[in-house]
């Protein structure tokens, strides 16, 4: 798999993962505008979580687990324009 097959499962799976959701849970718009947030809040919680368990001299799915998450703590600080 590519990240790009990766991107293209997570976006198939979140858009019908939310479709269902909302059937059985709607989500005020309010609670929607948060979200981001939270992702950003809980990306940067993972990152020192694993930072803390994971020793130095981490091995590479380790090092490349923790790359993805900072990789994505990146890209939502762009994305609300941090």
């Amino acid at each position: 798999f590519s990240n790009d097959d990766d991107d293209d499962f997570n976006q198939s799976f979140l858009s019908s993962f939310w479709t269902g959701y909302e059937t059985e849970h709607p989500v005020p718009e309010h609670e929607i505008e948060h979200i981001p947030w939270m992702l950003l809040n809980r990306s940067l919680i993972v990152y020192g979580y694993l930072l803390k368990i994971w020793p130095l001299q981490r091995t590479e799915k380790q090092e490349a687990h923790l790359q993805q998450v900072a990789a994505s703590i990146v890209s939502a600080r762009s994305e609300l324009g941090m």
